[in-house]
C-alpha cells in the first residue's frame, strides 16, 4: 500500500514538472534572447575598453549558472551548454564587429588580442583540447608564434600567451 501511494505522489509530482518545464525553456529562451540583444546594442570605445564589459561579465555568469544548476541538475546539461554556446558566439561575432568596424586603426589588433586573451584565461573550461599541448609564446618582434620555445621566442620581445 505504501509503494502504491508513494508512486501515485511520485507521478503527480512528476506531472507538474512537465508542466512547468516549457516554462522555464521559455523563461530561459526569453533571457538568453535578451542577453544576445544586450551583446549586440551595446557601444564602446576600443582606444578606452580593456576588455569588453560582456566579455568581462561572462565568467560570472557562468559561475552562477553553475552554482544553480548543481543544485537542480548536472551542471554540464545540454540546455546550459546550449545557452553558452548562444552567449559566447553573440559576444564573439560582437567582438569582431568592433574591431571591423575600426580595421584601420592600430588599436583593433590589440582589442581582439586583449579579449581573446582575457576568456582564454577566464573561461578555460571552454578552450578545445589542443590547449594543454603545452604554453603558447607570442615573439613581438617577428609576430611568430610558437608552442615548444624555439625560433627566436628567447627574444626579450617573446610574450607568453595565457592559457593557450
Amino acid at each position: 500500500a505504501a509503494r502504491d501511494e508513494y508512486a501515485a505522489r511520485s507521478s503527480y509530482a512528476g506531472r507538474i514538472l512537465q508542466t512547468i518545464e516549457p516554462t522555464l525553456e521559455g523563461i530561459l529562451k526569453d533571457f538568453v534572447r535578451m542577453q544576445v540583444q544586450s551583446i549586440n546594442d551595446c557601444k564602446m570605445n576600443m582606444r578606452h575598453a580593456f576588455v569588453a564589459p560582456y566579455f568581462a561579465k561572462f565568467p560570472l555568469f557562468c559561475d552562477r549558472v553553475e552554482a544553480l544548476a548543481s543544485e537542480l541538475t548536472s551542471p554540464k546539461s545540454e540546455a546550459i551548454q546550449a545557452v553558452y554556446i548562444e552567449l559566447i558566439e553573440a559576444m564573439f561575432a560582437a567582438l569582431e564587429y568592433h574591431a571591423d568596424k575600426d580595421r584601420g586603426s592600430k588599436v583593433a589588433p590589440f582589442f581582439l588580442f586583449k579579449n581573446y586573451a582575457y576568456f582564454c584565461y577566464r573561461c578555460d573550461s571552454f578552450m578545445p583540447a589542443y590547449a594543454s599541448e603545452g604554453p603558447l609564446t607570442l615573439d613581438l618582434g617577428t609576430d611568430a608564434f610558437s608552442r615548444d620555445g624555439s625560433g627566436s621566442a628567447s627574444s626579450a620581445l617573446s610574450v607568453p600567451v595565457v592559457a593557450l
